[in-house]
C-alpha cells in the first residue's frame, strides 16, 4: 500500500494557500493524519495483520522538518501502524526547510539513516573511519522486497540540488539526473549529499547506486 504524505501540520487550506489560523490547521491535521492511519490500520487487520500489508509513504512526513513535527509523526506511525513502514524524504521534509532551519534538514535526513542503515538489505550508504574523522558515502537510497515486489526508495526529486550548512554541520546535496545501471540495464537517479559535521563526522552521501550497490553492515 502507497499511503499519502502525512505533511504533518497542513490542511486542506493550507494547501490552497488558503486563509486559516494556526490553531484550526493544526487540529485539522491531527485529525486528518489520525484518521487516514485508523483506516489503513484497519485495512490490514481486515487482511491478516501489519505484517502481511506492507505501507511505503512516499515523502512529505512534516511540513517543515521540525523536531516536534517529526516526533509526532513518527509516534502515530508507531501507534497506527506498529512501527512495520517504509518512507521516503520529500521536498517538504528537508527542502523547503534549509534556509530557514537547516537544523530541521539535517534532522530529517538523519531519522532516515537511523531507521534503515544496516535495518535494510541494500542502501546506499556506507561509512570510513580515521584517527579523527568519520566518514558516509552514498545518497541514502535504499531497496527491499516485498514477496516478489522490489521496492526501491530514492526520495524527493531527480533534479534536487542544494547546498546548506547548521550550527553543527553543512551539507550538500546534488542530484544529477537519470543513469542506467551497467549490469541490470535499470535506469536510476544520480544523486550526492555531502555532510561535514563538527566533531569531525563528515558525510559524503554521492551518487544512487554504485556499480557495486553498498551494504549496510548489520551492527
Amino acid at each position: 500500500m502507497f499511503a499519502a504524505e502525512p505533511k504533518y501540520p497542513s490542511s486542506e487550506k493550507s494547501d490552497n494557500k488558503e486563509h486559516e489560523s494556526a490553531a484550526d490547521k493544526e487540529a485539522r491535521s491531527l485529525w486528518l493524519i489520525n484518521a487516514q492511519y485508523s483506516s489503513i490500520a484497519d485495512f490490514r487487520n481486515q487482511l491478516g495483520g501489519a505484517a502481511t500489508v506492507p505501507v511505503m509513504i512516499n515523502g512529505n512526513l512534516t511540513a517543515s522538518g521540525h523536531p516536534g513535527e517529526r516526533a509526532y509523526v513518527h509516534s502515530v506511525l508507531q501507534d497506527k501502524l506498529n512501527n512495520l513502514y517504509d518512507y521516503g524524504l520529500g521536498n517538504h521534509d528537508y527542502d523547503f526547510n534549509v534556509a530557514a532551519c537547516p537544523d530541521c534538514a539535517a534532522g530529517s535526513v538523519e531519522d532516515l539513516k537511523n531507521r534503515y542503515w544496516g535495518k535494510v538489505a541494500t542502501m546506499d550508504l556506507s561509512a570510513r573511519a580515521s584517527v579523527f574523522t568519520k566518514t558516509w558515502y552514498g545518497n541514502l537510497a535504499y531497496s527491499r522486497d516485498y514477496g516478489d515486489v522490489h521496492l526501491v526508495q530514492l526520495h524527493n526529486e531527480p533534479t534536487y540540488s542544494v547546498n546548506f550548512s547548521t550550527q553543527s554541520l553543512s551539507r550538500r546535496h546534488r542530484r544529477t539526473g537519470w543513469r542506467r545501471c551497467p549490469t541490470t540495464g535499470q535506469l536510476y537517479c544520480g544523486c550526492q549529499l555531502t555532510c561535514i559535521m563538527f566533531c569531525y563526522i563528515r558525510y559524503t552521501i554521492r551518487g544512487l547506486l554504485p556499480t557495486r550497490p553498498k551494504v549496510a553492515p548489520a551492527g
